[in-house]
């Protein structure tokens, strides 16, 4: 929940004239909290501002939307590029060569004969 010293440093930091505001507004954060934990979530992130004034930026996922996703096992290796050995492809490292050649169309009668994006053209 909300510590003794987060409430103290939130009540230096919003004046005192808008301390009414911080209350109601911590009031609807511990009902958020409580709700969040009952959901099985397993964060919740808030800003303070000055006038009082609580957002909540982030509230994590709970346990039904986790299994709704089918979530991967604990143990999955999301980034494997970054541990895998450098090796040579070899002749299949063709396949994997970016070519920036132009297609050419596929019906010269259909097509728009438009002068290629890499020819210059002379000026008139």
């Amino acid at each position: 929940m909300i510590s003794r010293h987060e409430l103290q440093r939130y009540h230096a930091f919003v004046p005192v004239l808008c301390w009414p505001v911080l209350w109601l507004n911590l009031a609807r954060l511990w009902a958020t909290i409580t709700h969040c934990r009952e959901e099985g979530r397993r964060g919740l992130g808030y800003r303070v501002f000055r006038n009082g004034t609580i957002v909540i930026d982030h509230i994590g996922d709970s346990a039904a939307e986790r299994l709704a996703r089918c979530p991967l096992g604990e143990g999955f290796d999301y980034t494997p590029w970054t541990r895998l050995l450098p090796i040579d492809l070899g002749v299949l490292g063709a396949f994997f060569t970016c070519d920036t050649a132009e297609t050419p169309p596929r019906h010269h009668e259909c097509t728009i004969q438009a002068p290629s994006l890499h020819q210059t053209l002379a000026p008139p």
